[in-house]
Protein backbone atom coordinates (compact mmCIF):
# COMPACT_ATOMS: atom_id res chain seq x y z
CA UNK A 1 0.00 0.00 0.00
CA UNK A 2 1.26 3.75 -0.92
CA UNK A 3 1.14 6.83 -1.10
CA UNK A 4 0.04 9.00 -4.15
CA UNK A 5 2.53 9.84 -6.48
CA UNK A 6 2.58 13.71 -4.90
CA UNK A 7 3.37 12.57 -1.44
CA UNK A 8 -0.30 12.65 -0.19
CA UNK A 9 -1.91 9.86 1.58
CA UNK A 10 -5.00 8.67 0.30
CA UNK A 11 -8.36 8.35 1.68
CA UNK A 12 -12.36 8.09 1.62
CA UNK A 13 -14.18 11.47 1.70
CA UNK A 14 -17.98 12.27 2.38
CA UNK A 15 -19.03 16.02 0.72
CA UNK A 16 -20.30 18.25 3.27
CA UNK A 17 -22.80 20.84 2.52
CA UNK A 18 -21.74 20.51 -1.69
CA UNK A 19 -18.70 22.30 -0.23
CA UNK A 20 -15.84 20.83 1.49
CA UNK A 21 -14.70 16.63 1.89
CA UNK A 22 -15.04 15.51 5.52
CA UNK A 23 -12.24 12.35 5.83
CA UNK A 24 -13.83 9.17 6.65
CA UNK A 25 -11.36 6.37 6.99
CA UNK A 26 -7.35 7.20 5.70
CA UNK A 27 -5.99 4.17 3.49
CA UNK A 28 -2.29 4.02 4.69
CA UNK A 29 -3.13 2.59 7.93
CA UNK A 30 -4.27 -0.87 7.54
CA UNK A 31 -7.44 -2.13 8.90
CA UNK A 32 -9.71 0.67 10.46
CA UNK A 33 -13.20 1.73 11.09
CA UNK A 34 -15.17 5.18 11.18
CA UNK A 35 -19.12 6.56 11.82
CA UNK A 36 -20.16 10.25 10.97
CA UNK A 37 -23.53 11.33 12.20
CA UNK A 38 -24.36 13.65 9.23
CA UNK A 39 -27.41 16.47 9.39
CA UNK A 40 -29.34 18.36 6.07
CA UNK A 41 -29.61 21.62 5.20
CA UNK A 42 -32.75 22.79 5.48
CA UNK A 43 -35.85 21.85 8.22
CA UNK A 44 -37.62 18.91 7.85
CA UNK A 45 -36.04 17.54 4.57
CA UNK A 46 -37.10 14.46 3.45
CA UNK A 47 -34.50 13.11 0.96
CA UNK A 48 -30.45 13.70 1.14
CA UNK A 49 -27.81 12.78 -1.40
CA UNK A 50 -24.25 11.55 0.19
CA UNK A 51 -21.31 11.69 -2.28
CA UNK A 52 -18.08 9.37 -1.39
CA UNK A 53 -14.75 10.66 -2.94
CA UNK A 54 -11.46 8.67 -3.07
CA UNK A 55 -9.17 12.02 -2.42
CA UNK A 56 -4.93 10.53 -4.37
CA UNK A 57 -3.95 13.94 -6.34
CA UNK A 58 -5.41 17.35 -6.40
CA UNK A 59 -8.88 16.12 -8.07
CA UNK A 60 -11.08 13.93 -5.46
CA UNK A 61 -12.44 10.96 -7.54
CA UNK A 62 -16.08 10.30 -7.14
CA UNK A 63 -16.75 6.61 -6.24
CA UNK A 64 -20.78 6.45 -5.19
CA UNK A 65 -23.62 8.29 -4.62
CA UNK A 66 -26.30 7.57 -2.32
CA UNK A 67 -30.07 8.88 -2.21
CA UNK A 68 -31.54 8.47 1.14
CA UNK A 69 -35.82 9.23 0.73
CA UNK A 70 -38.15 9.38 3.94
CA UNK A 71 -36.39 11.37 6.27
CA UNK A 72 -37.65 11.92 9.32
CA UNK A 73 -39.08 15.54 10.02
CA UNK A 74 -36.27 17.20 11.91
CA UNK A 75 -34.96 20.62 12.00
CA UNK A 76 -31.52 21.20 10.32
CA UNK A 77 -28.58 21.01 12.34
CA UNK A 78 -30.16 17.72 14.76
CA UNK A 79 -28.04 14.58 13.49
CA UNK A 80 -30.53 13.02 10.65
CA UNK A 81 -28.37 9.86 9.44
CA UNK A 82 -24.70 7.76 10.38
CA UNK A 83 -22.65 7.19 7.68
CA UNK A 84 -20.15 4.01 8.22
CA UNK A 85 -17.04 3.03 6.71
CA UNK A 86 -15.39 -0.76 7.35
CA UNK A 87 -11.94 -0.80 5.29
CA UNK A 88 -9.97 -4.44 5.56
CA UNK A 89 -7.14 -2.33 5.29
CA UNK A 90 -6.05 -3.99 1.53
CA UNK A 91 -8.47 -3.24 -1.16
CA UNK A 92 -12.02 -3.39 0.03
CA UNK A 93 -14.17 -0.79 1.90
CA UNK A 94 -18.09 -2.37 3.38
CA UNK A 95 -20.12 1.40 3.34
CA UNK A 96 -23.46 1.45 5.69
CA UNK A 97 -25.75 4.51 5.46
CA UNK A 98 -28.31 4.29 8.00
CA UNK A 99 -31.64 6.35 9.10
CA UNK A 100 -34.83 5.89 10.56
CA UNK A 101 -36.56 4.97 7.52
CA UNK A 102 -34.01 3.77 5.25
CA UNK A 103 -30.21 1.67 5.39
CA UNK A 104 -28.32 1.67 2.24
CA UNK A 105 -25.17 -0.90 1.96
CA UNK A 106 -22.34 -0.66 -0.38
CA UNK A 107 -18.94 -2.43 -1.27
CA UNK A 108 -16.32 -0.62 -2.70
CA UNK A 109 -13.05 -2.00 -4.39
CA UNK A 110 -10.41 0.32 -4.19
CA UNK A 111 -7.41 -1.93 -5.45
CA UNK A 112 -6.90 0.85 -8.43
CA UNK A 113 -6.84 3.65 -5.99
CA UNK A 114 -3.94 2.21 -3.68
CA UNK A 115 -0.46 1.95 -5.05
CA UNK A 116 1.20 -1.46 -5.06
CA UNK A 117 4.59 -2.14 -4.02
CA UNK A 118 6.92 -1.60 -6.86
CA UNK A 119 7.94 -4.84 -9.25
CA UNK A 120 11.05 -3.44 -10.26
CA UNK A 121 12.58 -3.77 -6.38
CA UNK A 122 11.56 -7.30 -6.47
CA UNK A 123 12.85 -8.17 -9.57
CA UNK A 124 16.28 -6.27 -8.38
CA UNK A 125 16.18 -8.63 -5.61
CA UNK A 126 16.12 -11.93 -7.23
CA UNK A 127 18.56 -10.34 -9.85
CA UNK A 128 21.33 -9.93 -7.32
CA UNK A 129 20.79 -13.70 -5.61
CA UNK A 130 20.54 -15.19 -8.91
CA UNK A 131 24.36 -13.40 -9.63
CA UNK A 132 25.35 -14.08 -6.01
CA UNK A 133 24.21 -17.66 -6.39
CA UNK A 134 26.57 -17.87 -9.84
CA UNK A 135 29.35 -15.87 -8.45
CA UNK A 136 29.39 -18.98 -5.79
CA UNK A 137 29.32 -21.88 -8.14
CA UNK A 138 32.09 -20.38 -10.37
CA UNK A 139 34.45 -19.38 -7.03
CA UNK A 140 33.83 -23.67 -6.59
CA UNK A 141 34.96 -24.43 -9.45
CA UNK A 142 38.41 -22.15 -9.60
CA UNK A 143 39.60 -23.17 -5.69
CA UNK A 144 38.37 -26.78 -6.06
CA UNK A 145 41.54 -27.65 -8.98
CA UNK A 146 44.23 -25.81 -6.44
CA UNK A 147 42.81 -27.80 -3.41
CA UNK A 148 43.33 -31.44 -5.23
CA UNK A 149 46.69 -30.59 -6.96
CA UNK A 150 48.15 -29.34 -3.38
CA UNK A 151 47.67 -32.74 -2.06
CA UNK A 152 50.91 -35.37 -1.93
CA UNK A 153 51.35 -38.58 -1.08
CA UNK A 154 52.49 -39.40 2.07
CA UNK A 155 56.53 -39.95 2.40
CA UNK A 156 57.58 -43.10 3.50
CA UNK A 157 60.34 -44.21 5.83
CA UNK A 158 63.98 -43.30 4.75
CA UNK A 159 65.18 -47.15 3.08
CA UNK A 160 62.04 -48.92 3.11
CA UNK A 161 60.09 -49.46 0.14
CA UNK A 162 56.00 -48.56 0.73
CA UNK A 163 53.77 -51.95 1.40
CA UNK A 164 52.02 -51.39 -1.16
CA UNK A 165 55.09 -52.26 -3.77
CA UNK A 166 55.72 -55.94 -4.08
CA UNK A 167 59.55 -57.65 -3.84
CA UNK A 168 58.51 -58.63 -7.21
CA UNK A 169 58.20 -55.36 -8.56
CA UNK A 170 61.53 -53.82 -6.65
CA UNK A 171 63.26 -56.94 -8.76
CA UNK A 172 61.89 -56.07 -11.96
CA UNK A 173 62.41 -52.12 -11.38
CA UNK A 174 65.80 -53.32 -10.50
CA UNK A 175 67.05 -54.95 -13.78
CA UNK A 176 65.69 -52.02 -15.66
CA UNK A 177 68.46 -50.29 -17.68
CA UNK A 178 68.90 -46.99 -16.83
CA UNK A 179 68.19 -45.35 -19.93
CA UNK A 180 65.09 -47.21 -20.58
CA UNK A 181 63.07 -44.25 -19.30
CA UNK A 182 63.30 -40.99 -17.59
CA UNK A 183 63.66 -40.91 -14.36
CA UNK A 184 62.07 -37.14 -13.79
CA UNK A 185 58.76 -38.58 -15.08
CA UNK A 186 58.70 -41.50 -12.49
CA UNK A 187 59.67 -38.64 -9.42
CA UNK A 188 55.70 -37.01 -10.01
CA UNK A 189 52.62 -38.44 -8.61
CA UNK A 190 50.61 -40.26 -11.11
CA UNK A 191 48.00 -37.65 -13.02
CA UNK A 192 44.46 -37.94 -11.13
CA UNK A 193 42.47 -39.24 -14.07
CA UNK A 194 39.11 -38.60 -11.76
CA UNK A 195 36.94 -35.28 -13.15
CA UNK A 196 35.34 -33.41 -10.41
CA UNK A 197 31.25 -33.65 -10.89
CA UNK A 198 29.97 -31.17 -12.78
CA UNK A 199 27.54 -28.84 -11.03
CA UNK A 200 24.89 -27.70 -13.42
CA UNK A 201 23.95 -24.11 -12.36
CA UNK A 202 20.07 -22.91 -11.31
CA UNK A 203 17.67 -22.59 -13.82
CA UNK A 204 16.57 -19.23 -13.55
CA UNK A 205 14.57 -18.87 -16.95
CA UNK A 206 11.53 -18.88 -14.57
CA UNK A 207 12.50 -15.92 -12.71
CA UNK A 208 11.03 -12.20 -13.91
CA UNK A 209 12.46 -9.74 -15.41
CA UNK A 210 11.98 -6.10 -15.37
CA UNK A 211 11.41 -6.55 -19.13
CA UNK A 212 8.53 -8.28 -18.83
CA UNK A 213 5.22 -6.71 -18.69
CA UNK A 214 3.10 -9.35 -16.76
CA UNK A 215 2.79 -13.38 -16.74
CA UNK A 216 0.83 -13.23 -19.75
CA UNK A 217 3.12 -11.40 -21.43
CA UNK A 218 0.37 -8.71 -22.21
CA UNK A 219 0.34 -5.07 -21.01
CA UNK A 220 -2.81 -4.58 -18.47
CA UNK A 221 -5.75 -3.46 -20.08
CA UNK A 222 -6.23 0.42 -19.52
CA UNK A 223 -8.17 1.53 -16.16
CA UNK A 224 -11.47 3.27 -16.69
CA UNK A 225 -11.23 7.27 -15.93
CA UNK A 226 -14.11 9.01 -13.54
CA UNK A 227 -15.97 11.97 -14.93
CA UNK A 228 -18.49 14.30 -14.87
CA UNK A 229 -20.56 16.99 -16.35
CA UNK A 230 -23.43 18.99 -15.69
CA UNK A 231 -25.64 21.62 -17.57
CA UNK A 232 -28.86 23.86 -16.32
CA UNK A 233 -32.39 24.38 -18.05
CA UNK A 234 -34.62 27.61 -17.28
CA UNK A 235 -38.53 27.29 -17.64
CA UNK A 236 -40.95 29.83 -17.83
CA UNK A 237 -42.87 31.00 -14.68
CA UNK A 238 -44.87 28.81 -12.77
CA UNK A 239 -44.64 26.31 -15.57
CA UNK A 240 -42.93 22.86 -14.93
CA UNK A 241 -43.12 22.35 -18.84
CA UNK A 242 -39.98 21.71 -20.43
CA UNK A 243 -39.25 24.07 -23.63
CA UNK A 244 -38.48 24.17 -26.71
CA UNK A 245 -35.30 25.66 -26.36
CA UNK A 246 -34.73 23.66 -23.16
CA UNK A 247 -35.24 20.16 -25.16
CA UNK A 248 -32.70 20.99 -27.82
CA UNK A 249 -29.66 21.66 -25.30
CA UNK A 250 -30.88 18.36 -23.40
CA UNK A 251 -30.57 16.80 -26.65
CA UNK A 252 -27.40 18.18 -27.38
CA UNK A 253 -26.12 17.55 -24.13
CA UNK A 254 -26.72 13.79 -24.22
CA UNK A 255 -25.61 13.29 -27.21
CA UNK A 256 -21.89 13.75 -25.43
CA UNK A 257 -22.72 11.59 -23.39
CA UNK A 258 -22.92 8.00 -25.52
CA UNK A 259 -18.93 7.40 -24.44
CA UNK A 260 -19.30 6.73 -20.91
CA UNK A 261 -20.54 3.56 -19.26
CA UNK A 262 -21.65 3.51 -15.35
CA UNK A 263 -24.06 6.64 -15.55
CA UNK A 264 -25.37 8.01 -12.82
CA UNK A 265 -27.53 11.33 -13.43
CA UNK A 266 -29.01 13.24 -11.03
CA UNK A 267 -31.96 15.88 -11.90
CA UNK A 268 -32.32 18.99 -9.34
CA UNK A 269 -35.42 20.65 -9.78
CA UNK A 270 -35.71 24.44 -8.11
CA UNK A 271 -38.33 27.35 -8.57
CA UNK A 272 -38.45 31.00 -7.75
CA UNK A 273 -38.85 32.28 -4.53
CA UNK A 274 -42.63 33.59 -4.83
CA UNK A 275 -44.99 31.54 -3.57
CA UNK A 276 -46.26 29.00 -1.43
CA UNK A 277 -43.95 26.17 0.32
CA UNK A 278 -46.32 23.84 -1.03
CA UNK A 279 -46.97 25.19 -4.45
CA UNK A 280 -43.07 25.46 -4.61
CA UNK A 281 -42.38 22.06 -3.66
CA UNK A 282 -44.93 20.65 -6.67
CA UNK A 283 -43.52 22.99 -8.87
CA UNK A 284 -39.83 21.82 -8.10
CA UNK A 285 -40.93 18.01 -8.48
CA UNK A 286 -42.50 18.27 -11.64
CA UNK A 287 -39.85 20.28 -13.13
CA UNK A 288 -37.15 17.43 -12.07
CA UNK A 289 -39.97 14.65 -13.84
CA UNK A 290 -40.96 16.22 -16.72
CA UNK A 291 -36.73 16.84 -17.46
CA UNK A 292 -35.98 13.18 -16.57
CA UNK A 293 -39.02 12.37 -19.28
CA UNK A 294 -37.18 14.42 -21.57
CA UNK A 295 -33.96 12.86 -21.39
CA UNK A 296 -35.11 9.44 -21.82
CA UNK A 297 -37.18 10.59 -25.14
CA UNK A 298 -34.23 12.10 -26.48
CA UNK A 299 -31.61 9.01 -24.94
CA UNK A 300 -33.40 5.79 -25.62
CA UNK A 301 -30.08 4.15 -24.72
CA UNK A 302 -30.42 5.47 -20.95
CA UNK A 303 -31.84 3.40 -18.60
CA UNK A 304 -34.93 4.99 -16.45
CA UNK A 305 -33.15 3.44 -12.75
CA UNK A 306 -29.75 5.69 -14.00
CA UNK A 307 -32.16 8.92 -13.66
CA UNK A 308 -32.83 9.96 -10.31
CA UNK A 309 -35.04 13.28 -10.24
CA UNK A 310 -34.91 15.19 -7.01
CA UNK A 311 -36.28 18.92 -6.22
CA UNK A 312 -35.37 21.20 -3.16
CA UNK A 313 -38.57 23.99 -3.91
CA UNK A 314 -36.67 27.25 -3.08
CA UNK A 315 -34.46 26.17 -0.70
CA UNK A 316 -31.37 26.78 -2.55
CA UNK A 317 -31.45 29.62 -4.45
CA UNK A 318 -28.46 31.13 -6.51
CA UNK A 319 -30.15 34.62 -6.50
CA UNK A 320 -32.23 36.01 -3.59
CA UNK A 321 -32.86 39.55 -5.77
CA UNK A 322 -36.40 40.32 -7.28
CA UNK A 323 -35.22 41.20 -10.65
CA UNK A 324 -33.54 37.82 -11.21
CA UNK A 325 -35.69 34.97 -9.94
CA UNK A 326 -35.50 33.97 -13.95
CA UNK A 327 -31.81 32.41 -12.65
CA UNK A 328 -34.09 30.23 -10.09
CA UNK A 329 -36.29 28.62 -12.46
CA UNK A 330 -34.28 25.85 -13.42
CA UNK A 331 -33.17 22.52 -13.13
CA UNK A 332 -29.57 21.06 -12.77
CA UNK A 333 -28.39 18.14 -14.81
CA UNK A 334 -25.47 16.39 -13.10
CA UNK A 335 -23.72 14.00 -14.64
CA UNK A 336 -21.02 11.04 -13.16
CA UNK A 337 -19.44 7.95 -14.71
CA UNK A 338 -16.32 6.60 -16.41
CA UNK A 339 -14.79 6.37 -19.67
CA UNK A 340 -11.82 4.44 -21.13
CA UNK A 341 -8.66 6.24 -22.09
CA UNK A 342 -8.07 6.53 -25.90
CA UNK A 343 -4.96 4.32 -26.71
Amino acid sequence: MGSSSDGKVPYLAVEIERRRLEPLVPLDQGRCSRSLRLTTLVDNQRQARVRLFVVCDAEPLLLREFFLDNLPRQPKGEPRFTVSCDFDGLRRAGIVLQSRGDRQEASLDLRKYISPPRKGRVFMVLFLLAVLLLLGIAGFFLVSPFKESSVTPPPGRAGQIPEAVSSRDVSDSAREPEHSAPVAESLDPPPDDTVPEEIAPPDVSGLPSDSEPGESGEAPPPEPIPVSRDTVIYFTPDSPLVTQKARDEISQFVATLRPITNLAITIEGHCALAGTETGREELSRNRAHNTKQAILQEASWIEPEHVTPLWYAANRPVTRLPAEQDRNRRVEILVRGEILPEE
